[in-house]
């Protein structure tokens, strides 16, 4: 369901104003498709969103922009829907964004200015971000790239001071990244190795290391072999008085994790079981029934922290009890048994939770797009947010008695009771008042192991459960942690914030329904990545697939001019072949061909999704759009073909088919012996690759 307005060119007609869901949206179409009222857009036209050229940032392309995103405006969820923010873009000869101007949440303007290699990447980028009473802030980024388009560098910028370094990338011979370096400095530096299947082994550096292990035994570590991660240590802050710290993992015969055994050392056979996590049963949903957390209970002991059972109506949580003796010593993180009876927890027809009592929350509203606008205690703290139409997050005011706490959320700039507090960037975070770099040193899965200042001086170190509380956390200077993610531990909330949705760690469990429920049937709309947190990762809230660099590191693309590439993937051991094209064109006898798509081959088995478009001469262009898929002799194509009158480059369509093409060539037999025993139906193959592939 959209929510922002998004504004297009089209026969110089500026278009209609309606309200949807009460949150205003405004288009630009032809008159001839919404004949109600005509008229103008609310963008003011002046000085802050008009065009003005930047020298180095490329030019307006005057030809006009038709069919192009122009701009948008959007709504601030408040219960008045009061307030708005607007942007206007402008384009070169390309098609390429050069100019994005408009206001800001604050009532201030923001300016983006982007400068482009010839393969469509940016090189540089200023944006000239102002608040009323607050000082204008000039951001300046420079990108570098190899023959590849790899990015190698990028520069940043702040006003008129030095240019600091906040990427520098080495990669191997096969594309992989090697080593990713912050600021020159020796202690900023990271290091990755990988085995023969291109999984991620090692990330090393000298104030964070960490190594995975798959299909290798360690310690009674059980293989495995589908890339499920059978064990991992970490080292953080490069002490040598530390021991590594570490987990070996078992899994249930759906990949999801039973236990996680905490030990220390490279063989993880010291100080066993001080912070291990065990999911000792499972519905058949998916849903955690009991769950084993140890940690910290003194300040030399460790012991048993969570023993809880989980009771369910359906798949919405019903109650927690917590049969463990002790509470977590120091700052960790661990399930807080508050409440003792049927019902603890609510929920609203969208599945939204509303109620929890171990938190002591006895209310929970939420606005139009099903994100929280306050959460209520029982001793009368609150929490109320404000979301722009967009999701993005705006505001939240934490009162606390009779403190108040606002949190303004401005691009990347976030902004405490009034002044700027942190200017987020790529690799970490500028503080203010005293403008110093912070970097970030993250795991596999993202997550913040270390801060550091750009001298390599340790600022802050976190280790965490499998499922993301923390157990360990030095003083903490910033809120960002598991996944990157935001965690607001105000008034004992110990929630993560994704965006879409809120995540509680103590019972890996989300507090909203998964959006996307339809892409995991398997799974129910509260789980946490198929409670397969060490593998997996959910950037969003909005589902869940591999942690990036493990996926990202199985991937080797073979580029060529026109967006097209190429890669090959292992998947549960199996090499798969991706085909992607992304807009490449043909040109011959005058006349343009225009090609994009995917493909996906298995084995023997392959299927293809295409797009075509083509001129058969001056005044006619026709569209074939479709799939096709195969076996070893056997070949079906499914095909729309759509013809146009293109005279004059105004399309209108005159024609339309729909085929099916069966090919059956070399004569190959149709079936396929593997191995001695083994026979396959091609046929019926080719009907179940089919169906897979729509």
């Amino acid at each position: 369901m959209p929510i922002a307005t998004v504004y297009y060119i089209r026969n110089a007609f500026w278009l209609y104003e309606r309200v949807y869901r009460e949150v205003c949206q405004r288009y630009f179409f032809s008159l001839s498709v919404w004949a109600t009222f005509v008229r103008t857009s609310s963008i003011p036209d002046d000085a802050t969103t008009g065009y003005s050229e930047m020298p180095g940032y490329g030019k307006r392309y005057s030809g006009g922009c038709k069919g192009q995103l122009t701009g948008n405006w959007t709504a601030r969820l408040t219960s008045q829907l009061a307030g708005s923010t607007y942007s206007v873009m402008y384009y070169d000869d390309r098609y390429r964004v050069i100019q994005r101007k408009g206001n800001n949440s604050l009532n201030g303007m923001e300016a983006v200015y982007t400068s482009y290699n010839f393969e469509g990447s940016p090189v540089k980028e200023k944006r000239v971000h102002s608040v009323p009473g607050q000082d204008i802030i000039t951001e300046v980024r420079n990108h570098t790239y190899d023959l590849a388009n790899r990015l190698l560098q990028t520069t940043y910028q702040l006003n008129d001071d030095a240019p600091v370094i906040l990427v520098d990338n080495v990669y191997d011979e096969i594309g992989r990244l090697k080593t990713e370096k912050r600021t020159g400095h020796s202690k900023l530096r990271t290091d990755y190795t990988y085995n023969l299947r291109s999984w991620t082994k090692g990330i090393n550096g000298p104030l964070f290391h960490q190594t995975l292990t798959y299909q290798e035994s360690i310690d009674g570590t059980t293989p495995c072999y589908n890339g499920n991660i059978s064990s991992m240590t970490w080292k953080s802050g490069g002490s040598a008085a530390t021991n590594e710290m570490g987990y070996r993992f078992t899994y249930d015969g759906l990949s999801r994790m039973k236990d996680a055994i905490y030990g220390e050392t490279n063989t993880l056979s010291i100080n066993q079981n001080r912070f291990s996590e065990q999911i000792t049963g499972y519905d058949k949903m998916g849903n955690i029934l009991s769950l084993l957390r140890y940690g910290q209970t003194s300040a030399t002991g460790c012991g048993l922290v969570d023993n809880l059972s989980l009771v369910y109506n359906g798949n919405q949580l019903q109650s927690v009890d917590d049969h463990a003796p002790n509470s977590v010593y120091g700052n960790g993180m661990e399930f807080k048994d508050n409440a003792n009876q049927p019902v603890e927890y609510g929920y609203d027809k969208n599945g939204n939770l509303t109620k929890d009592l171990n938190k002591n929350i006895s209310n929970i509203r939420y606005n139009l797009i099903n994100l929280p606008s306050q959460i209520t205690f029982g001793d009368g703290n609150t929490i109320d947010y404000e979301y722009g139409s967009d999701g993005r997050k705006l505001r939240t005011v934490h009162q606390t008695g009779n403190t108040i706490l606002t949190t303004d959320y401005c691009g990347n700039a976030i902004y405490e009771n009034g002044s700027l507090k942190l200017l987020l960037t790529e690799t970490g975070y500028v503080s203010f008042p005293d403008k110093k770099f912070h970097f970030y040193l993250k795991d596999h899965q993202g997550n913040v192991r270390v801060v550091a200042d750009k001298d390599g001086k340790l600022e802050e170190t976190n280790d965490y459960y499998p499922f993301g509380g923390t157990f360990t956390t030095s003083t903490s200077v910033q809120p960002y942690k598991y996944n990157g993610k935001e965690l607001d531990r105000v008034s004992g909330l110990n929630l993560y914030d994704y965006g879409a949705r809120y995540y509680d760690a103590t019972i890996g469990r989300w507090c909203m329904v998964d959006s996307l429920s339809e892409k995991y049937y398997s799974f129910n709309s509260y789980n946490y990545c198929g409670n397969n947190p060490a593998r997996y990762v959910d950037p969003d809230g909005n589902g869940w697939n591999e942690a990036w660099p493990f996926l990202k590191s199985s991937l080797s693309f073979s580029f060529s001019i026109g967006g097209q590439a190429n890669a090959n993937v292992k998947v549960m051991g199996v090499n798969v072949g991706l085909g992607v094209n992304g807009g490449s064109v043909k040109i011959g006898d005058g006349l343009l061909t225009l090609e994009k798509g995917v493909s996906i081959g298995v084995g023997i088995f392959n299927a293809e999704n295409y797009t075509r478009a083509y001129e058969l001469d001056s005044w006619t262009s026709v569209r074939e759009s479709g799939y096709t898929v195969g076996v070893p002799g056997i070949i079906e194509d499914h095909k729309k073909t759509e013809t146009f009158d293109s005279t004059g480059r105004y399309f209108e369509k005159t024609g339309e088919s729909n085929t099916v093409d069966t090919d059956y060539t070399l004569g190959v037999s149709a079936s396929i012996i593997l191995g001695a025993e083994i026979l396959i139906d091609l046929s019926k193959m080719l009907d179940f690759v089919k169906e897979l592939f729509k």
